[in-house]
């Protein structure tokens, strides 16, 4: 009985996209999370409606929704590691957007913009180190 080796490869890979995507996943978790919580401020804060406010949770998970097929086809035809930069700096905007939203619209567009990325970065998840 002959068996035949298979050669290891001696690349070693890097472990900065995983801890990058997990941080990513951790921070857009935490969006989702705080929201709930921040409703009766937002209401008060914009002198808005709750369901005005409570938009803004539905617009995250509608674009998540929305967009993470799309997201998939972009990272084939541009490439992962350039979809996912664009991800990340899309994010860090729709972030400061909501921090420092005047109205609830420009929370909404936020969290619009938020979901978009996150849908972008679920599908690009796995796909960075390949």
């Amino acid at each position: 009985m002959t068996t035949t080796a298979v050669p290891v490869s001696e690349e070693r890979r890097s472990w900065l996209p995983l801890i990058g995507l997990f941080f990513a996943q951790v921070l857009m978790s935490f969006n989702v999370a705080a929201l709930p919580v921040s409703i009766g401020g937002m209401v008060d804060d914009f002198d808005a409606t709750p369901t005005a406010v409570g938009t803004t949770i539905v617009m995250y998970g509608l674009a998540v929704a929305a967009l993470v097929m799309l997201g998939g086809k972009l990272g084939q035809r541009v490439g992962w590691v350039m979809i996912f930069r664009i991800v990340v700096v899309t994010f860090a905007c729709s972030s400061l957007m909501m921090i420092f939203s005047p109205s609830v619209g420009w929370a909404i567009a936020g969290q619009g913009l938020a979901g978009a990325s996150a849908g972008h970065h679920r599908a690009v998840a796995g796909r960075i180190d390949r």
